[in-house]
């Protein structure tokens, strides 16, 4: 396009020329002496000549000039065409990259969600609940042998024991304490609960059962996979399910919501 605008302009500079160079010629055949008698008509006659060429040149430079824009306007045609055509292939090729990154980048951040939301209780925050348990439970015991039954709630208990350490603050410098859940089965046996990892009103807990007995509805529909076994003590995914469905009453049978 841009070579056609510069030959254009090179055959309109040249018409010009031309042009210019005809009427110098006319303006010379003016001053040339002549007969009066024949001055008008020879004038007339160049005057004739010289705007039937100068017409011709401008109707071809204006002719030429349309063919070179058409001719420029289907070459730009075509060229676009071809720019649009380049690119779909380059496109086309990009695509499968393009649809495997953004497939691995999904892959990634799926990853990355299940490994943040996964399953990882902490074996060693369990092990430590469990010693600071001694206490607890030797009090139970002594009360049980003096009253022959658990006591109905710790606040039952005269002397002081050792609260469980606090999940959350399981790894901090100062580390807070928990509390004891307690809960009575029947007269002779009982459940301790601590909370472990916690989502508002979802929650892990770690749970003793002084009978060691977890054969229970809600347990034998679980996986194995959903709890982790220390004897008498269970490490419970999702033991806030079972607070909410389940209870013992006063003799310790197991009853549902």
């Amino acid at each position: 396009m841009n070579s056609s605008i510069k030959f254009l302009s090179a055959l309109v500079l040249f018409c010009g020329l031309v042009v210019l160079f005809f009427l110098g010629l006319g303006s010379v055949s003016l001053n040339e002496p002549v007969g009066s008698e024949n001055k008008v008509e020879k004038i007339a006659g160049n005057i004739g000549f010289y705007f039937s060429v100068i017409f011709a040149i401008c109707l071809a430079s204006l002719v030429a000039g349309v063919a070179l824009v058409f001719r420029g306007r289907k070459l730009a045609s075509q060229r676009c065409q071809e720019d649009i055509r380049s690119a779909n292939e380059k496109v086309v090729k990009v695509m499968p990259t393009v649809i495997i990154s953004i497939a691995m980048f999904a892959g990634l951040v799926v990853l990355a969600i299940w490994y943040s939301l996964r399953w990882n209780p902490d074996t060693a925050w369990a092990a430590r609940v469990i010693g600071e348990a001694d206490e607890l439970q030797a009090l139970l015991a002594r009360y049980h042998e003096a009253n022959g039954e658990y006591p109905m709630s710790l606040l039952d208990l005269e002397d002081n024991y050792t609260e469980p350490t606090n999940f959350m603050s399981r790894n901090a410098e100062s580390q807070g304490m928990g509390c004891w859940g307690y809960e009575r089965i029947g007269t002779d046996h009982y459940q301790l609960e601590v909370t472990a990892y916690s989502w508002v009103s979802y929650w892990d807990s770690l749970v003793y059962r002084s009978s060691s007995d977890f054969a229970e509805p809600w347990f034998d529909n679980c996986e194995n996979t959903d709890w982790l076994d220390f004897g008498k003590w269970r490490y419970v995914k999702g033991f806030s399910s079972y607070r909410d469905k389940y209870y013992f009453d006063a003799k310790g049978n197991l009853q549902q919501r």
